[in-house]
């Protein structure tokens, strides 16, 4: 336990200070709680049979890391425009999208796909609040789209 953050203050990547409250640091937590929805989808999904959807969730984890560290300082644009485009290929291979809104709860597994999808959408307002567009925007953004299509399966 490094007991730093005791005075309200945490560190991004290179060292520097800022207090807990400030939006890089929001962004990160809603990027945090998202990797934890879809790891609470993921058991789900692999409970259930599901595990060609579980190991897409996964992949999505991992790509989350990689945008908490471009968040926190840690330049890595080409490496998220690699995923991107992944992502944005698994989406116009999924077929178009079905209109209108859900209530979700048909099963455990798609209850937790829509949570999932919901703190995507979170997560999303508060990279908009740093104005951190291009791949990092994008991901978040078709991410959610992906996480609905996902649970409509």
């Amino acid at each position: 336990m490094s007991k730093t953050g005791d005075a309200g203050l945490t560190s991004l990547c290179g060292g520097v200070r800022v207090r807990k409250n400030h939006p890089r640091i929001c962004a990160l937590a809603a990027l945090d709680e998202l990797s934890c929805a879809l790891g609470m989808a993921r058991a789900l999904l692999s409970r259930a049979g599901r595990r060609g959807v579980a190991s897409k969730i996964l992949r999505a984890q991992e790509d989350i890391i990689i945008l908490c560290g471009h968040i926190a300082g840690k330049s890595a644009p080409a490496e998220l425009e690699r995923r991107l485009a992944r992502l944005e290929a698994e989406l116009a291979a999924s077929g178009p999208a079905k209109p209108g809104f859900v209530i979700a709860g048909r099963t455990p597994e798609e209850a937790a796909l829509h949570c999932a999808r919901a703190k995507c959408r979170t997560a999303e307002t508060l990279l908009c609040a740093l104005r951190a567009g291009g791949p990092a925007g994008k991901y978040i953004n078709r991410l959610s789209l992906y996480l609905f299509r996902l649970a409509g399966d």
